[in-house]
């Protein structure tokens, strides 16, 4: 069973820091709404000076160049007419529906104050080459699968530092979900740069820049962990921290030419995450305008698409169909998290 932290003891909210994003099936539209779905408009002074961005800031960990992510709470509702999400910094209920703490948050059944993800795509560190680092300028790191870059990154965890490990499935699901509240609406593309087209940049260099990170779509397809696609059966961790890869009986859907989302699958998006339940070619009327992959096989996850994916590229694009040794090309990129403890 996964436990994404529904019982823990429930806190004194304020409404008016609900936030409320809705999408209309009929007419293949987003809007803001607050916490009894009614219509409303924010000032962009209003987002910036909301909590969850206002303390979204720069830090330095060891060396690396991170940004610090709050903790939040999220719910999702969904219906034959819409889907919905809503946070806030702080419990809450809607309808008599109960709110839960993002996974991003949640390390082995205890939530944390916030993670902290890496602000670009990780390189080789100019000081010692056994470690992976977040720099401004650099060559991304490549030709190395998940268990090579898992060893670089988790060789910081010496000499008093510790927390170091792999961008998961979740720490993205965060950022994809406060990116949506940002802007009202999933298109990082048109909000907020392409990305790379004709070839790969040094991390910093290109357009694709969404609050203080750089290159999360676009440039090198971000390989992730804590998620699997097992012959079309959906393997989740229990949680960010708890590294157990559990059946959730659900299945990938199957997009081997790759496909935009054209459904959202309730059972993954009520765990704070973004897959489709089904797909379709055309960008146009997708609820999201970024493309899924997947192929039968053992296959791990990358996200962000390339410099080659064009329109297909962006914050919510993922692939479930890369193997493990697949990755040890030019193309795949890492980026490190720390667990904020």
């Amino acid at each position: 069973m996964i436990n994404y932290g529904r019982n823990f003891t429930l806190f004194t909210y304020n409404r008016e820091l609900i936030l409320g994003i809705e999408y209309a099936k009929s007419t293949h539209t987003w809007r803001r709404i607050d916490h009894n779905s009614e219509v409303v408009t924010l000032s962009t002074d209003y987002i910036n000076n909301y909590p969850l961005y206002r303390d979204m800031e720069d830090v330095v960990i060891d060396g690396c160049d991170m940004v610090r992510v709050p903790k939040f709470e999220f719910l999702y509702v969904s219906d034959n007419t819409s889907n919905k999400w809503f946070i806030s910094p702080y419990r809450f209920k809607i309808d008599n529906v109960a709110s839960s703490v993002h996974p991003a948050f949640v390390y082995n059944g205890t939530p944390v104050s916030c993670v902290y993800i890496g602000k670009y795509e990780c390189c080789i560190d100019p000081e010692d080459s056994t470690k992976f680092s977040s720099l401004y300028d650099q060559d991304f790191a490549c030709e190395l699968t998940l268990t090579q870059a898992k060893e670089k990154i988790e060789n910081r965890n010496v000499n008093g530092v510790t927390g170091f490990e792999v961008m998961n499935i979740f720490h993205i699901a965060a950022l994809q979900m406060l990116f949506l509240f940002d802007k009202a609406s999933p298109d990082s593309q048109k909000l907020c740069g392409d990305g790379q087209s004709k070839a790969k940049t040094k991390t910093g260099k290109s357009n694709a820049v969404w609050r203080n990170f750089h290159e999360l779509w676009g440039n090198g397809p971000t390989v992730i962990d804590g998620i699997l696609n097992r012959q079309w059966a959906l393997y989740l961790w229990e949680d960010s921290g708890n590294h157990t890869l559990v059946d959730t009986n659900q299945t990938v859907v199957s997009s081997t030419g790759g496909g935009f989302f054209a459904t959202m699958d309730d059972y993954t998006a009520s765990r704070g995450l973004f897959i489709p339940k089904t797909v379709q070619s055309a960008e146009s009327n997708s609820i999201i305008p970024d493309k899924f992959w997947s192929k039968s096989g053992e296959m791990i996850a990358t996200h962000g698409g390339s410099w080659t994916s064009k329109e297909g590229a962006g914050l919510f694009n993922l692939g479930l169909d890369n193997t493990e040794s697949s990755l040890a090309t030019t193309r795949y990129s890492f980026r490190m998290a720390n667990r904020g403890f």
